[in-house]
């Protein structure tokens, strides 16, 4: 565009305004790029600007949507048929009328209603329609001919079925067929393809009149597959002279041709002059008046059943403009009028000028084909027929082979865009800022051709969009004010709309995902319409790139900060953690009266949150009693009225934390001026109550309350407030009393969750009932587990599982009745104990009574959990007589009813045959016991600081007649499954007290042995006492290893204060990978903790593990436990456990386990065996 920088401040008054018109299209090319260049030639002719606006409609849209505000132009051409097509006719009548009397024009279709100034330019189709329909009637004689109706709606098509109609009534005819409206012009659409096959079902039909040749060769196609030549059997014609590329194949010889005539069977049809439609549209707005319908040309071809005219001579003008039209077909839509006529005449003068004036013809009509876009691949078959029809004249030779070079030139121009097209995308693609896409989009410009360019970009919520690029003339322009926020509709600031004028404009929308990203303004330099709509896709690719890219990295910002923040955060959180730690420790330590522990609470509180004040009161009826306070002004006793509407008092009430971030933004200020008080900006109380257990006599009792004050505003946030609660809640604990003998009694023989007897009294009671009295010995054994209750529990969470716990035990009560024991054994698994001297017919009643009470679904809020559960029934004395032989078979029995999802079965010796292998597993164990087959190994715990051995660890083997030697892993579990864990532990006992006695003879020394003891030996009471006897003889020799899940167990934890009691020592294995309470470490008698190797192997690498073994290591210290690291394996693992505190270790890095003898070199001063 010309003109300088000072024509932007130009008034608009100082020149006249030359006009504009808009046209609205659904894209630029296939079809739409014939009325694109009609309507240039129209305003070309009437010395006007042509704004081309391709619509950007969201797919269920009411109304079409454009970036421009069309009433910014002196009139819009439109091409309705696929607006109404897509919005209906309503939707676009109310949208010409929100125009204000913009003049419109429309091509091909007049707006439905009454709409003023709308001026319609028709094509002359029901005229067309006729002359189509009476060639076939005349020249080839038919008489059963059938109409293949377009979409509904399309007006055009309507129009052509009329004079179909026309010309059968002229003839007293009814027509064969007139199809139902197909819902797509698509021919690969699902419903035409079945109006279609409707059609082609009717065999008497003759001719096929289609309403366009798209549909026309969806017929053709039919008729073949149907085995029905065309035109020898039924004839098929179409309308336009134009086929979409995507559809050309249905009846192409070659799939890369794209014109009705170079198909299999070249469509006779009707020829829709678009471009002069377009142009005449053109000229109705600038003369305000609609022209006559333009005429439609009949185009006869092959499948009419008419013979192709042969090629013709140089005297055959007439024939021969005709036969260069059909070798044309489509590709003519770009080339002016009467180039065809244009071409004959030159042909006609060629002896005579030497092909002068026909190669200057040939080279305009080539020149306009490239740039138009279209393909050049039909003209070489124009240039072979000139050069047929020249019959050798020199001078037609000339000129064709003029234009072959032309013809080549052409191609490589149209090869070049491709590629040029291509490397543009790639090049836009790679741009991941918004700058490197300016820049890439500035460098492709030239090499697309393009002078004038302007990149608009819509904000993140669609409404607005600024200019982001400017280019004009060849150079990339600064950006104005203007272009940082266009009004809605505005294409352009006004100084660049009005630098525009004298240029034509096309406006693609730039949209990706269903999502609006902006324009694209470009002056169009070659009429491609395909190169501007691939432009366009390829910058909405790259914005929308470009957009995720730069969202990304404003995320990755935020989180940067909001690492930094949290950062701070997690620190000031750990700091509080290892107070709050270091307080539980010294709390359950219980070496601090407890006035000295709330004074030293009080100085963890105020130097750790850095507050004014921490103050610790106790609430003794209606006083608040001073147990320690920074405030030397508050008295030793105060009544609570006085400080009603306090943090300390509201805390009280409610029994929930207080906090005031500032006082002086709440309306209600209790601070009381000229005390110490007024100065407080932030406050925050805690409650301190006594926790009971939930079948204690309360569910809480209030001791009193922990405040803290602060004259800063917001010195206590929320972080604060955690803290201060988990220091309360410390405290409070530290605080409460100990439950009473009989808690501590019916916990031990009671299930804590459902309140119901457990596995220990469920023992006891079995052996009651199964007494010396052959008489008493009758009885029943249920025993129940719960289907899919992991299942609930891993869905809905613990919580919810125990209330479903607690109902199931609820009903089960119900079922049972007061005759029955229930028990619960653990976990989901209950157990009944059916009245003395009853037997299997009483139980089956009552594990049908359970059964019924799981019919009802558990609810939970409004969720409804349907479980169902398994009973196995073992009966006494037919099953045993001894609760664990019962207790076995019933399990069996149960795990036989969950197989068959019977609900329930009684047991049956027969259902052990699968446990025969494994009864020979424990036979060959129970003889290697017995025959002495097992070994012990042992494997030295070394102190770190001198590398002496200060104990050592028994570890079993297994020396298999044919095995080998077999691992601990491969025969412990079965041994504890098949009750010979007590045999095998009483085994390693004996055999660790001899080793000892050895060592003690060879070298006069020797260290103590720790033994691994299961639990289900301190579970079975056989067991349990006579290992307990050998482990009281060996107290100086042996302690006791358990794993820390053991300590979970009710029994387990009574079988240790037992052993505790007779003075032997007990060492808790694996910590860290279980679920001990640290009440256990606090309340049983253990002196030593060995950190499981999971923490260990890679301690020197991982800082995690690094803190955790720190953190046991001071809790242990705290609890004056040992602490013993497993699994040492290298040098840098013992020198990162010094460093940490840990004095003793075992591993791989010092000896493997070895057999006894093995170890007396060490003892005898060697530094390791490895």
């Amino acid at each position: 565009m010309a003109g300088d920088s000072g024509e932007l401040d130009a008034p608009r008054g100082e020149r006249p305004r030359r006009p504009r018109y808009a046209l609205l299209l659904d894209r630029l090319s296939d079809f739409e790029q014939a009325p694109w260049l009609g309507a240039t030639d129209g305003a070309r002719a009437a010395g006007a600007d042509l704004v081309v606006v391709v619509a950007d409609d969201d797919p269920g849209s009411a109304a079409p949507s454009h970036a421009l505000d069309l009433r910014r132009t002196d009139g819009l051409l439109l091409w309705p048929a696929w607006l109404l097509l897509r919005h209906g006719a309503e939707a676009v009548g109310a949208w010409v009328r929100s125009l204000g009397g913009l003049p419109v024009a429309t091509a091909e279709a007049a707006l439905p209603g009454s709409i003023p100034g709308a001026v319609p330019v028709l094509m002359a189709e029901r005229e067309a329609g006729r002359a189509l329909t009476e060639h076939l009637l005349l020249e080839h004689g038919v008489r059963r001919l059938a109409f293949l109706r377009g979409p509904d709606g399309h007006s055009g098509a309507e129009r052509r079925l009329a004079g179909f109609s026309d010309a059968l009534q002229a003839h007293g005819l009814e027509p064969a067929l007139v199809t139902q409206h197909v819902p797509a012009w698509a021919p690969d659409d699902e419903g035409t393809r079945a109006v279609v096959g409707g059609l082609v079902a009717d065999p008497g039909i003759e001719a096929v009149v289609a309403a366009n040749d798209n549909l026309a060769l969806a017929v053709v196609a039919a008729y073949e597959a149907a085995g029905r030549r065309v035109p020898a059997d039924v004839r098929v014609v179409g309308f336009d002279d134009s086929v979409e590329p995507a559809y050309i194949r249905l009846g192409s010889a070659e799939p890369g041709e794209l014109t009705t005539s170079s198909a299999v069977l070249p469509l006779t049809t009707v020829r829709s002059p678009f471009r002069e439609l377009a142009a005449a549209g053109l000229a109705a707005l600038v003369a305000g008046g609609a022209p006559d319908p333009l005429p439609c040309p009949l185009v006869l071809r092959r499948s009419c059943g008419c013979r192709m005219p042969a090629r013709p001579s140089v005297r055959q003008a007439v024939s021969l403009t005709a036969r260069l039209a059909e070798e044309v077909g489509a590709a003519a839509d770009g080339l002016p009028p009467g180039w065809a006529e244009d071409l004959a005449a030159a042909l006609d003068r060629a002896g005579s000028d030497e092909g002068a004036a026909l190669e200057s013809a040939l080279a305009d009509v080539l020149r306009a084909a490239a740039q138009s876009g279209g393909g050049v691949e039909e003209w070489w078959g124009v240039l072979a027929l000139l050069a047929a029809a020249g019959g050798g004249d020199p001078g037609v030779e000339r000129a064709v082979a003029a234009g072959q070079a032309l013809w080549a030139r052409a191609r490589r121009i149209t090869e070049r865009r491709i590629r040029v097209a291509r490397e543009t995308a790639e090049a836009l693609m790679a741009a991941d800022t918004l700058d490197r896409l300016r820049d890439q989009l500035v460098e492709q410009l030239p090499r697309l051709g393009i002078r004038t360019c302007y990149l608009a970009r819509t904000d993140e919520c669609g409404q607005r969009a600024a200019l982001v690029l400017g280019y004009e003339d060849g150079r990339r322009q600064d950006l104005l004010p203007e272009d940082e926020q266009l009004e809605p509709g505005e294409l352009l600031g006004p100084r660049r709309w009005q630098r525009s004028e004298g240029h034509d404009l096309l406006v693609l929308p730039l949209r990706r995902g269903g999502r609006p990203l902006g324009h694209l303004v470009v002056e169009p330099s070659v009429e491609v319409g395909w190169l501007y709509e691939s432009l366009a896709r390829q910058v909405a690719g790259a914005l929308q790139t470009v957009g995720l890219l730069e969202q990304q990295r404003r995320t990755a910002a935020q989180l940067e900060q909001r690492v930094a923040e949290r950062t701070e955060e997690l620190a000031a959180r750990v700091r509080q953690q290892e107070v709050v730690t270091r307080l539980g420790q010294r709390a359950l330590r219980g070496d601090l009266s407890v006035d000295a522990l709330l004074r030293w609470t009080r100085g963890l509180v105020r130097d750790t949150l850095g507050v004014a004040v921490c103050s610790l009161f106790e609430l003794e009826g209606d006083e608040l009693v001073n147990r320690g306070s920074d405030d030397g002004a508050i008295p030793q006793r105060t009544p609570v009225a006085r400080l009603e509407g306090t943090t300390i008092v509201r805390a009280l009430r409610t029994r929930r934390t207080v906090h005031v971030a500032d006082y002086d933004r709440q309306a209600d200020d209790p601070r009381k001026p000229g005390t110490a008080s007024e100065h407080v900006r932030s406050a925050a109380s805690v409650p301190l109550a006594r926790t009971r257990t939930e079948d204690g006599p309360g569910a809480g009792e209030l001791w009193g309350v922990l405040a803290v004050t602060d004259p800063r505003p917001d010195a206590i946030g929320v972080q604060e407030r955690l803290f201060l609660e988990q220091v309360a809640q410390v405290v409070a604990t530290a605080l409460a009393r100990r439950r009473t003998e009989a808690e501590v009694k019916h916990l031990a023989l009671h299930d804590a969750l459902t309140g119901l007897p457990n596995r220990t009294n469920l023992r006891q009671v079995l052996d009651e009932q199964l007494g010396n009295d052959d008489e008493q010995r009758t009885g029943a054994l249920l025993l129940l587990d719960l289907d899919r209750f992991k299942e609930v529990n891993d869905a809905l969470g613990h919580a919810v599982g125990d209330r479903v716990l607690r109902e199931v035990a609820r009903r089960l009560r119900a079922a049972v009745g007061a005759d029955g024991v229930l028990a619960r054994l653990g976990g989901d698994e209950f157990a009944v104990v059916v009245g003395p001297r009853q037997g299997r017919d009483a139980a089956v009643v009552v594990a049908r009574s359970v059964l019924a009470q799981f019919a009802p679904p558990f609810r939970e809020d409004e969720l409804e959990i349907d479980l169902s559960v398994s009973i196995g029934i073992a009966l006494s004395p037919q099953h045993g007589t001894d609760a664990s032989r019962l207790l076995r078979h019933a399990d069996v029995a149960m795990y036989r009813a969950k197989s068959t999802g019977a609900g329930w079965a009684v047991y049956d010796e027969r259902l052990d045959a699968p446990q025969l292998h494994r009864l020979s597993a424990i036979g060959e164990l129970r003889a290697a016991i017995a025959g002495g087959q097992l070994e012990v190994h042992y494997q030295p715990l070394v102190t770190l600081a001198d590398g002496g051995v200060r104990s050592v660890e028994a570890l079993v083997r297994w020396r298999h007649p044919e095995r080998g030697l077999v691992p601990p892993d491969q025969f412990v579990e079965l041994a504890e499954q098949s009750r010979l864990i007590g045999p095998l532990t009483l085994a390693v006992l004996d055999a660790a007290v001899a080793q000892h006695a050895a060592w003690q003879a060879a070298t006069g020394t020797a260290p103590r042995i720790a033994v691994n003891i299961s639990l289900r030996c301190l579970d079975d009471p056989q067991s349990y006492a006579a290992i307990r006897q050998r482990l009281v003889d060996a107290r100086d020799v042996l302690t006791v290893e358990v794993t820390e899940s053991a300590l979970a167990g009710d029994e387990a934890r009574q079988a240790l204060l037992d052993l505790a009691q007779q003075g032997v020592a007990c060492s808790v294995d694996d910590f860290g990978t279980g679920y001990a309470s640290l009440a256990y470490l606090r309340d049983l008698p253990v002196s030593e903790l060995k950190i499981d190797r999971a923490f260990v192997r890679e301690l020197h690498v991982r800082a995690r593990d690094q803190a955790i073994v720190r953190s046991v290591v001071q809790m242990a210290h705290a609890l004056d436990l040992h602490v013993v690291a497993e699994g040492v394996e290298s040098s840098e693992i013992a020198a990162v456990l010094r460093g940490l505190g840990v004095s003793s270790a075992q591993g791989y890095y010092w000896s493997r386990p070895v057999e006894g003898a093995l170890l007396l070199p060490w003892f005898a001063g060697a530094p390791s065996l490895r």
